[in-house]
């Protein structure tokens, strides 16, 4: 059942745009300016040490800066520090030959020879006339290949370049070129030419036993990132699924190096890579109950405009917009900006996995606002719903999907038919006894009105915990007679 705290939270944690975890290593690709050269002046990121980047073989000069802001999944709370990426063009050549570039580790090394996991990350840029490339693990003292992960050239875009992993290999001096020793996988719908996609692939090594690389790659307009790999099962197209899952082989590599290789015609662009011991480390994404751009702060689209489409959120089409301060129709209690919520619209995203432990509770609390030009606003509810679903998705309703509803619907009026003037706080608790341990949350708001209508929606906040007896007591009575606290907030 549904029971609310009948006071405020004073313990409510927001945990929104945070990265989570840090990674071993990372590649931003600075230290130079645009159109220079990835050469040995290459001293920045993390983990290399004074490690530069390095040509392999005689193919020299082909792998250079270029300007670029590399997109991500909106929940992942990454951006190129620098708007520069990683280029390889071998424009005019119709040969295979290899461009590499290597670049070694610094007091940072996976070992394939034991039992463990880690995990790779990286944006890559698609382009009509896209090359083959893949970034891929060494070990430094042999040249021998660990893994790799990229997309190999499929001849027509259109259909999409397929997706890639090259080992582990069960004989891992073969070479990079080698047939047979890479597997492929097909993309989940065509790609256009400047699309962004983010790659996450999971490596799991055994010290008896085959090592697997799983891919996951996100279209990053269209997806938001998962909270936790095990979110993901079995390989296919679909939105919880694998893109692609090697085959393995039993290596023992310690891998200290990493490569950036492509060839063919055409272009290779790569950006921010990262490599961690867990998932959170590469998505900058906490597994733990948690909302992602709360505040609607992200973007900051600048005084007296608006956007539709906020990071972070799936809605119905035009449902709702992120509005800016200045344009004096809300009131935004968090930083500048807030959210318009359609009447006959809704948002929602997953607020990560639940643990499982007993007698959790989820805190909430949001702000409901009123327009300051006078217009009517609409009334809004809040549902919260447990399970995964391939189908979440913009314009999906996450109502329609046959997810474990938790609690009861909780419906709030609009603030100008209650005669209130201000923005006023809307928080309670929800009970998840019952909820599986592991499962997806997530959290819906929706209107209550008409298309015509908005609502503004501010400070989406959430937080679990295992509330004190005393405050179970007070939780019991508030859900015997109050429906919903309204806190009208100060200031």
């Amino acid at each position: 059942m549904m029971r609310y705290f009948p006071f405020a939270l004073a313990f409510l944690v927001v945990v929104s745009t945070q990265a989570y975890g840090t990674a071993l290593v990372y590649e931003p690709f600075g230290g130079g300016a645009n159109a220079t050269q990835l050469d040995t002046s290459t001293t920045t990121g993390v983990g290399f040490g004074s490690n530069t980047w390095q040509d392999v073989g005689t193919n020299a000069n082909h792998i250079n800066r270029d300007a670029w802001s590399p997109q991500f999944p909106s929940n992942v709370p990454f951006a190129s520090p620098n708007n520069l990426m990683l280029e390889s063009n071998q424009s005019g050549s119709t040969t295979w030959s290899q461009l590499q570039s290597s670049r070694n580790f610094s007091g940072v090394s996976f070992d394939l020879g034991q039992d463990g996991e880690f995990y790779i990350s990286f944006s890559r840029r698609v382009w009509n006339n896209d090359t083959w490339g893949e970034i891929s693990l060494h070990n430094s003292a042999t040249g021998e290949l660990g893994v790799a992960v990229g997309h190999r050239w499929g001849g027509n875009n259109a259909a999409g370049n397929p997706y890639q992993i090259t080992g582990p290999l069960a004989s891992p001096a073969q070479n990079l070129f080698g047939s047979g020793n890479f597997v492929t996988g097909v993309p989940d719908r065509a790609q256009a030419s400047g699309e962004n996609l983010f790659y996450v692939a999971r490596v799991v090594t055994q010290a008896s036993g085959n090592d697997q690389v799983f891919l996951k790659v996100y279209q990053n307009a269209t997806q938001l990132a998962h909270r936790d790999p095990s979110l993901l099962s079995g390989q296919g197209t679909g939105l919880n699924q694998w893109s692609l899952i090697s085959t393995g082989g039993d290596s023992s590599l310690v891998l200290d190096q990493i490569r950036i290789s492509t060839s063919g015609s055409g272009y290779a662009q790569f950006d921010e890579i990262r490599i961690g011991q867990t998932w959170q480390d590469v998505t900058g994404l906490s597994a733990a109950i948690a909302t992602a751009n709360g505040g609607f702060e992200l973007p900051d689209i600048g005084a007296n405009d608006q956007i539709q489409d906020v990071p972070g959120w799936y809605d119905s089409t035009g449902s709702y917009t992120s509005w800016h301060l200045g344009e004096a129709r809300t009131h935004a209690s968090n930083g500048t900006q807030t959210a318009g919520l359609r009447g006959d619209g809704y948002i929602y995203q997953s607020l990560g996995l639940y643990d499982g432990a007993a007698d959790s509770v989820l805190h909430w609390s949001l702000e409901q606002g009123i327009f300051q030009d006078g217009n009517s606003s609409t009334g809004m509810d809040v549902r919260f719903y447990a399970g995964s679903s391939d189908q979440v998705g913009e314009g999906v309703d996450l109502a329609t999907l046959g997810l474990a509803q938790i609690g009861s619907t909780v419906a709030f009026a609009s603030l100008n038919s209650l005669g209130i003037t201000s923005p006023v706080t809307r928080e309670g608790l929800l009970d998840l006894l019952g909820v599986p341990a592991g499962s997806e949350v997530w959290m819906r708001i929706g209107g209550t009105g008409t298309t015509g209508q908005f609502a503004p929606v501010d400070n989406v906040q959430v937080d679990v915990s295992v509330p004190e007896p005393g405050s179970l007591v007070l939780l019991a009575l508030g859900a015997a007679g109050v429906g919903g606290y309204v806190r009208r907030r100060r200031g």
